[in-house]
């Protein structure tokens, strides 16, 4: 319903959406220029035959692109996919590419490191010792894995690339992540990962390992299972569970109406708070346009009772995120929704009921952003809890509405939103006031507050793909300054997420920032290849882009360190999200990271 009225008994439509989300990551959308209409929708070739989808496929292939290291890359990958093979079955010198006259260092010397959640932990470096020979490499090799009841997993991602000819014939060196995980003989579980140095010579037309070198290895165990799916558990007793929160996104676009415009990436997230007052924590589930959003009571024993209709909250509405806060400071949680292309405010009576407040947020001018996510504190200290949105892309065409550009460095996205709370049940647009408007059009993902240079202001912080990240300091006067670049965080690159940690316990926040990590863009942006023509500035962008998530450690004066690849904490695969909790009570935050895309049985970048 458009109206603000409240209907406890079906789900509520706040705002109709109609307009199909464009991929987040992909930009299919043709995007209208100005230019020809034969330019930007040109006729088919008829000198060639085929489909104008096979002539792309072509480019895509590793043999038709301009890095000639491309298509070694490919065939060795799947030399490494034998070697999986070989490790799930057990029997390592099975593999058909090692050659008999391989040599090769195993792990050095393991070091025990702290317990950390009920994992017992080592890393060792790689070994200052002669290389051994097959017979007595593998041997080592099977004594480092023998902690494995078995391997369930093995995966092997390249991440550097160098092809060479001798005499002999073609030669290449790789440098290889790895993961290997599995159950122990204990009914625990075990994981190792870690980095290769390989050499390998094609022979017979075949690669075949001549050098293989343990760099680096960390590996955990547990003598159980840590964690336990409760899902089914804790929700299945509600119809809308399984009618409508286990069938997947593709699923639901395939059997609804395409006027909805469900995005194929799913970007709805869970929110947790006691909407009721009764001390436990309840659930609320955004969901796609057209599927009602859904809020699920803890009832205090593991179990979950979907009450959303009943509490007014159904919202249709395409829903990204929402915040559970007090936002009236009556002492009860309200509601705040990220629709599709305005915050919602939903008051909450006091029993866990819920009413729409029309008009709650007011932009200062047109505003046409698809909006992300959103991030709430008292940023003027004035008992009032106010509200940054994040916007990632225009939902219309034009000029200048095209893609990100230029891809590592983009400025020309939607401004984000900073809403001060009125105290009225209202917020009013303070963003050119604020000076959050300043570096605004970097297509943001995700903000967090936090007073990094403790003074007692929340500052702010905010995720952006496709370039430079924003950190706007509280100036204590109601305005913000961006710092991000004397800071030493605008970590350039495919910001996805951001939290606030103490990470070493030294009384100073850090940063963990969510990026992405991709061995194949690891692998092309260190061919020789490939030189764009900013110089080495411009290259540094385009290889962070692959390096993944970033650590930051706060120093003195208000600035910060980066300590991802001394920490460990650079590799968290295509990362969505993240965030710090003490898991086991030390004192120490854990990092978590969601991460993931598209499934199917190609692991190799990913």
């Amino acid at each position: 319903m458009a109206g603000g009225q409240s209907r406890a008994a079906r789900p509520v439509a706040v705002r109709p959406i109609l307009a199909v989300c464009a991929s987040a990551l992909l930009w299919l959308t043709p995007w209208a220029r100005a230019e020809p209409a034969s330019e930007r929708f040109p006729l088919p070739d008829a000198s060639r035959p085929g489909r104008p989808i096979d002539r792309l496929a072509e480019k895509a292939a590793a043999s038709g692109d301009s890095y000639p290291a491309e298509a070694a890359a490919e065939e060795l990958h799947a030399s490494l996919r034998s070697l999986g093979e070989a490790f799930r079955s057990g029997d390592i010198g099975a593999a058909a590419i090692l050659a008999d006259e391989l040599l090769g260092r195993p792990p050095g010397r393991p070091g025990r490191e702290p317990t950390v959640v009920g994992l017992e932990r080592w890393k060792a470096q790689a070994a200052e010792l002669p290389a051994l020979d097959r017979d007595r490499f593998l041997a080592q090799i099977g004594h480092t894995v023998s902690k494995f009841d078995r391997i369930r997993v093995a995966e092997f991602h390249i991440t550097e690339v160098a092809v060479g000819t001798a005499d002999s014939g073609q030669q290449a060196k790789t440098q290889v992540h790895f993961e290997l995980t599995g159950p122990t003989s204990s009914d625990g579980r075990a994981q190792m990962v870690g980095d290769w140095s390989m050499a390998w010579a094609k022979s017979g037309g075949s690669w075949e390992v001549r050098e293989w070198h343990w760099d680096r290895t960390a590996w955990a165990s547990a003598e159980q299972a840590l964690f336990a799916d409760i899902t089914e558990e804790a929700l299945g007793k509600n119809a809308s569970y399984r009618q409508q929160l286990l069938p997947g996104v593709d699923e639901w676009r395939s059997s609804t109406d395409a006027a909805l415009g469900i995005d194929v990436f799913g970007h709805h997230g869970v929110s947790v708070g006691d909407v009721d007052g009764d001390g436990d924590a309840d659930l609320y589930i955004s969901q796609p346009s057209g599927l009602p959003n859904r809020l699920l009571r803890n009832d205090g024993d593991l179990q979950f009772t979907d009450v959303t209709d009943v509490s007014g909250t159904g919202a249709l509405d395409s829903t990204s995120m929402s915040v559970i806060a007090d936002v009236d400071n009556d002492g009860d949680q309200d509601l705040v929704l990220v629709g599709a292309s305005t915050p919602m405010l939903f008051r909450n009576d006091g029993t866990g009921r819920y009413q729409i407040a029309p008009g709650a947020f007011r932009f200062a001018g047109p505003s046409r952003a698809q909006l992300t996510s959103a991030a709430m504190a008292d940023y003027d200290r004035d008992g009032n809890l106010d509200l940054y949105v994040c916007a990632y892309r225009h939902q219309g065409a034009g000029s200048a509405h095209g893609p990100p550009a230029p891809y590592h460095d983009a400025n020309n996205g939607p401004a984000n939103t900073l809403f001060r709370n009125r105290g009225d049940g209202t917020f009013e647009d303070v963003t050119q006031t604020s000076g959050v408007d300043h570096n605004n059009r970097r297509f943001s993902f995700a903000a967090s507050w936090g007073d990094f240079d403790s003074d007692g202001w929340p500052d702010l912080y905010v995720a952006n793909d496709f370039g430079r990240n924003n950190l706007y300091r509280n100036q204590g006067d109601g305005t913000f300054s961006d710092v991000a670049a004397s800071a030493g965080v605008e970590d350039i690159g495919a910001g996805m997420s951001v939290a606030w940690l103490d990470h070493d316990l030294d009384g100073r926040l850090d940063l963990y920032v969510g990026n992405m990590w991709s061995s194949a863009g690891q692998r092309i942006t260190g061919e020789p290849a490939f030189a764009p023509a900013g110089g080495a500035g411009l290259l540094a962008s385009y290889r962070r882009h692959a390096k993944g998530n970033s650590l930051f450690r706060g120093v003195t004066g208000g600035s910060f360190e980066d300590v991802s690849e001394l920490s460990g904490t650079a590799a968290g695969r295509w990362a969505w999200s993240s965030d710090a909790l003490d898991l086991n009570g030390d004192g120490y935050d854990e990092i978590y990271i969601a991460n993931g895309y598209i499934t199917n049985s190609d692991t190799q970048d990913l």
